[in-house]
This record gives structure tokens, C-alpha cells and sequence, in this order.
């Protein structure tokens, strides 16, 4: 008969290359719509899904920069206001050792802090009522604690 012998009839092996050649209407089929589908996917979407992954980025970054503007800014202002009290207290102890009275005191102790603590004026930007009412308290804060304020101060300055 006129078949081929039966070690000729074994299946070859077929190579990609074999079943869609480059040039043949199957290969196109194949890749191209795949690869026009996502990219039409990636077309519509991209710029869609990068817009909300900025708006979100945005809005964790506005609301990091709300809290660190406030924890920051709450520790300077208490800087301030610390420096603020700290001077108007050295300027009260300073007074009362030169033997000033009261109302003398107070205002030798708003100068000393105005000189002492410019930056702690201007961001507090404290009145002269305010300043006035604070410096009236140190006053009053050393002098109940009698005369170990003043004498600490005086002999805080002998030893220098």
C-alpha cells in the first residue's frame, strides 16, 4: 500500500514557531488583541488611578503636616511662654535685690524680659496688661518665698 513506513507516522514535534508564525493570521489573533486590550486598559485607568493615589498622598500629607505643625508649634509656643516667665522672674529677683519697691519691680522685670527674650515677645506678643498681671504674680511668688529668693540671687552673683 501506499502509506509511509510506520516510524515515519510518529507525531514531530511542534515548535511555537510551527503553529503561529510571525506573518500568519493566527499569531495576530493571538498577541494583538491581548496586548490592545490592556493597553487600552492601562490608557483608560492609568491616569485615573494616579489621580487618586495623589489624592490620597496629598491628603495624608496635609494632614501629617496639620498634626506636626501642631505638636511643634504647641512645645515652642510652651518655649516661649516659659522663657517669657522665667525672665520676668529673674527681673523681679534682680528688682527686689536692689531693694526696689512693687510697682518698680514690675516694671524692671517687663524691661529685663523685653531685653532678655525678644523672640519669646514676638511670637507671644504678650500686652503690657498681660505682661504687667504676670509680672505682678512673680512679684508676689517671691515674695512667699520670703527672702531665700533674694538671698539665693545675691549669692548666685557673689560667687560669679
Amino acid at each position: 500500500s501506499g502509506l509511509a513506513p510506520r516510524s515515519l507516522w510518529r507525531p514531530r514535534r511542534l515548535d511555537r514557531c510551527q503553529i503561529c508564525r510571525p506573518n500568519s493570521h493566527i499569531h495576530i489573533l493571538k498577541e494583538v488583541p491581548m496586548n490592545t486590550l490592556l493597553s487600552e486598559a492601562f490608557t483608560l485607568f492609568l491616569p485615573n488611578v494616579l489621580q487618586i493615589i495623589s489624592a490620597i498622598l496629598g491628603a495624608l500629607l496635609i494632614q501629617g503636616a496639620g498634626i506636626a505643625k501642631t505638636r511643634w508649634g504647641i512645645q515652642i509656643e510652651a518655649t516661649h511662654r516659659e522663657a517669657l516667665h522665667s525672665a520676668l522672674m529673674s527681673g523681679i529677683r534682680a528688682a527686689l535685690a536692689r531693694g526696689e519697691d512693687q510697682q518698680a519691680a514690675i516694671t524692671s522685670a517687663i524691661k529685663h524680659a523685653t531685653e532678655s527674650v525678644p523672640d519669646a515677645m514676638f511670637a507671644l506678643k504678650p500686652t503690657s496688661t498681660v505682661l504687667a498681671s504676670i509680672a505682678e504674680a512673680k512679684f508676689r511668688e517671691a515674695l512667699a518665698h520670703g527672702g531665700s529668693v533674694v538671698g539665693e540671687f545675691m549669692s548666685s552673683r557673689t560667687r560669679d
